[in-house]
């Protein structure tokens, strides 16, 4: 008699279309926390709620865009701008972030010319629009950090085309070259 095994659970986010792991009790036990807290127009709190939920399962498409909902009703439009931009390479339908995109977009200053909105479409990991989660994936590799600023965030999503772009452009940083010069003490001059 063969072994039971058991298969990895998985939910269609109907938002965004992705195939996405099932999240977990905690995860909507603060998606409803943050919920209330937004309908209660309690920003802060929903702000909170929302961004420990997207800690936990950060790909799950459309709470990228109820947490720019949020951090938009406190002005705070950079944040809000990762926030949407992270919803549409997740795979949110563009009618449900475009026009907050935009909003914030403006409210900045910045043009959809200037730093075009890009949307996922099915592609090689490399060539995929990349969010917030790539961004802070690459600057603990590469910049030695967790925290990249909301400056430098969005600044990278306005400008990266693919994650392979992003890649390069936080390569060509002077935060890479000041970090990397910890792999240069590793490296040998024939190794370069």
């Amino acid at each position: 008699m063969g072994r039971l095994v058991r298969r990895p659970q998985y939910a269609r986010d109907a938002h965004g279309g992705l195939r996405v792991r099932a999240p977990d009790g905690r995860f909507w036990a603060l998606i409803e926390a943050g919920d209330r807290h937004r309908d209660a127009r309690q920003w802060i709190e929903a702000e909170a709620a929302y961004r420990a939920a997207l800690d936990r399962h950060g790909d799950i498409a459309i709470y990228w865009v109820q947490h720019g909902h949020t951090v938009k009703e406190q002005q705070r439009y950079d944040e809000a701008e990762i926030s949407y931009r992270t919803a549409c390479a997740l795979g949110v339908a563009p009618h449900k972030v475009e026009e907050h995109l935009r909003f914030v977009m403006r409210h900045q200053g910045v043009s959809e010319s200037a730093a075009p909105i890009r949307y996922h479409q099915r592609a090689a990991s490399p060539d995929l629009v990349p969010g917030r989660m790539d961004v802070v994936c690459l600057a603990r590799l590469l910049w030695h950090t967790d925290h990249p600023s909301a400056l430098d965030v969005v600044r990278l999503l306005r400008e990266s085309a693919t994650r392979d772009a992003l890649f390069a452009a936080m390569v060509r940083d002077p935060k890479f070259a000041a970090a990397a010069l910890d792999w240069f003490d590793v490296l040998q001059e024939g190794d370069l």
